[in-house]
């Protein structure tokens, strides 16, 4: 009779789970409910259905008595209701990344005027200059990034390309004080970093697929990089 070992499992599922393991064994007995029934009433199995019901029922005490699974679906809807990041918002979060093991430049923006970008590993490696030096120069970088952006916003810049020529002399200047030595990498990024502009204020991307451009150019930057240093050696 169809239905019927499906909802004969999730009534032993859901009675394990009224007593152990709710979150584990609940969430089965549901799922064999469900399957269960579906299979009862496709082949007009009065036994399946009713062995999937008592199932569903079972599962329901189950989740009833178990506040691991109040939490699991609280923290659910939350999640599910809480806004979506614009592109925006989440590449103008500050963060600065490395290259481990060695300390690293701070990643570059991954759109002309954004200020930041998702947790990746740096495209730059160590300059002759310290560690903190570095990190003095990506931090100054940063602040121009954010500043340029800022005024775009404002309306003061009026557009990313605006804010790419904005920030980009201060981000080469940046680094030039703490004697980066691949500066051609530097120049290589700012330039990329006006070609995204440029293709941003003609709307032919979006600000996500901008972040996504250079975050692989970044990633192509840091093999030549690599590369660089291993001939040095």
């Amino acid at each position: 009779m169809k239905g019927v070992l499906a909802g004969l499992f999730g009534c032993v599922f859901g009675i394990i789970g009224i007593f152990a393991f709710a979150i584990v064994f609940v969430p089965l007995a549901g799922i064999c409910a469900i399957v269960g029934l579906i299979r009862g009433i496709v082949g007009k199995s009065a036994a399946g259905i009713g062995t999937s019901l008592l199932a569903g029922a079972l599962a329901v005490i189950g989740y009833v008595l178990s506040p691991a699974l109040w939490v699991v679906t609280a923290g659910l809807v939350l999640a599910y209701r809480a806004p979506p990041a614009s592109p925006t918002s989440a590449l103008e979060n500050a963060t600065s990344m490395s290259l481990a093991p060695q300390p690293t430049l701070p990643v570059m923006p991954t759109v002309p005027d954004n200020p930041s970008s998702t947790d990746r590993q740096s495209a730059f490696a160590t300059a002759p200059g310290s560690a903190q030096a570095l990190a003095r120069a990506g931090a100054a970088a940063r602040a121009a990034i954010a500043d340029c952006r800022n005024k775009r916003v404002a309306g003061q810049l009026k557009n990313y390309l605006a804010s790419a020529a904005c920030s980009n002399p201060q981000i080469v200047h940046a680094y030039q004080q703490v004697g980066y030595r691949y500066m051609d990498l530097i120049y290589a990024l700012t330039k990329k970093r006006v070609e995204v502009a440029m293709a941003l204020d003609q709307g032919k991307i979006s600000e996500t697929q901008g972040s996504e451009i250079v975050t692989q150019y970044t990633s192509f930057l840091a093999g030549i990089e690599h590369q660089r240093d291993q001939e040095a050696k």
